[in-house]
């Protein structure tokens, strides 16, 4: 179960420190700035999504979404 970002205690804190993380490495592999990760960003940068793109990709447009790179929408994008 992914905890919620505003929960109280240490499973809170976890998650806040997750999703920065989240966010950083979304951030450093989304090369041009566009809001979205193509395979060709994620190649330098995630070994294992570029392995499970068509899997994360369920809209199936070329790109992982924020949603989709974390694999859920419990943590929206700031």
């Amino acid at each position: 179960m992914i905890p919620k970002l505003d929960q109280e205690g240490r499973r809170g804190d976890v998650a806040r420190l997750a999703k920065q993380k989240a966010m950083d490495k979304f951030d450093a592999a989304d090369e041009n700035k566009d809001g979205k990760l193509s395979r060709q960003e994620l190649e330098k940068h995630s070994p294992y999504l570029v392995e499970k793109f068509n899997e994360r990709d369920k809209d199936h447009d070329g790109f992982l979404s924020w949603n989709e790179y974390i694999g859920h929408d419990r943590w929206p994008r700031d």
